[in-house]
């Protein structure tokens, strides 16, 4: 990742941080439009839209951070929570145990 990437999810974190959800959710986007397999980018994103309570559109970012750094954990334990949040234990189990 370069440094002005870099410096954009610092910016976008700080907007969450600070409540501004729309504007770090804008952020972060646009980080993935330029570096679409980042995986920070992706997992952030996907947290944010989790807090927000779209857990649908979020495990697909979680995706997409998995297949660039599939050991994450924090990845996975996101990812499960998601799944929790719809309703399917089947598919946050695996996620437990990677």
């Amino acid at each position: 990742m370069n440094a002005a990437a870099q410096n954009m999810l610092e910016q976008g974190l700080a907007c969450q941080q600070a409540g501004r959800l729309a504007d770090a959710e804008k952020i972060f986007r646009t980080v993935l439009v330029q570096q679409p397999d980042d995986p920070n980018a992706n997992r952030l994103l996907g947290d944010l839209l989790q807090r927000a309570g779209r857990a649908n559109e979020a495990i697909g970012f979680y995706q997409r951070a998995l297949t660039a750094d599939p050991a994450c954990l924090d990845i996975h334990l996101n990812m499960a929570g998601a799944f929790l949040a719809q309703g399917r234990a089947d598919a946050a189990v695996p996620q437990w145990h990677c």
